[in-house]
């Protein structure tokens, strides 16, 4: 089992009984315990658990991190394709603005090998992620950070956008409906998302199928705010049919 795998594991199992030990990753992910150990050793430094003696604890004050991790795995495999599919839309020496979405995160495997680009975000993870690679320039948005997003968030957070320009925006939402447009559950995250959207000259939503007609607490622009819309192929041919017969720029990425 991969390291990133191994990860995962030790981290879902360490959430769901808020401790572990050795034995179990071993057992779980088919290494010897020097491996295992090297791993509990790995993610105490970057501070998603605590070691003890014999494994490790979760430690409450990086609850937080949790949430990230639970979300991007959730529908891990269309958030994969969506990306890798809205990944062709990106090209050298552009500036574009990524959303703090999980399905965006997801763009970061896809878009280092790009020689010159220039990358907004308000994504703790996604800068870190693209600190790795000289050809990408990074600006991270400022603001107040809100843990459980692992993102900025607030007024300064949405006024520091709008004072960029960009060629495109890849943003995110809670759901999407012709009836109520872009919908998303906190007010910060409908200023935040409109600031990028009025800042680029085109916006690519990227949604998991899940989310296709569901609405969401806070109303953010209309469906035809977006220049394109990519899914997975988990959505009905009728509502894609729906959708464009609405002038909805809807495009489809098969789940591997």
């Amino acid at each position: 089992m991969r390291k990133q795998e191994r990860e995962k594991v030790i981290l879902q199992i360490l959430d769901q009984n808020g401790a572990i030990d050795i034995n179990d990753i071993e057992n779980q992910c088919g290494v010897s315990a020097i491996t295992a150990r090297r791993d509990l050793e790995e993610l105490d430094k970057r501070g998603y658990l605590v070691r003890t003696h014999g494994g490790a604890v979760k430690d409450d004050s990086t609850t937080h991190l949790f949430s990230f991790v639970k979300r991007k795995e959730k529908n891990a495999e269309k958030k994969i394709a969506i990306a890798e599919f809205a990944s062709q839309f990106i090209h050298d020496d552009e500036t574009i603005i990524l959303d703090s979405g999980t399905t965006i995160y997801r763009l970061c495997n896809s878009i280092f090998k790009r020689k010159r680009l220039l990358v907004i975000t308000n994504s703790l993870p996604v800068a870190s992620e693209l600190t790795k690679y000289q050809g990408i320039k990074i600006f991270l948005i400022g603001g107040e950070i809100l843990p459980a997003r692992k993102a900025t968030f607030g007024p300064i957070t949405s006024e520091h956008i709008s004072q960029y320009h960009a060629d495109k925006a890849f943003i995110g939402t809670d759901g999407i409906s012709l009836k109520s447009g872009l919908t998303v559950r906190d007010v910060n995250e409908a200023t935040r998302i409109k600031s990028m959207i009025n800042s680029a000259d085109k916006t690519y939503l990227l949604c998991d199928s899940s989310k296709i007609e569901k609405s969401s607490l806070y109303k953010l622009v209309p469906i035809t705010a977006i220049d394109y819309l990519i899914t997975d192929s988990g959505i009905s041919d009728d509502i894609v049919e729906l959708y464009k017969k609405n002038g909805i720029n809807i495009l489809i990425a098969d789940i591997l």
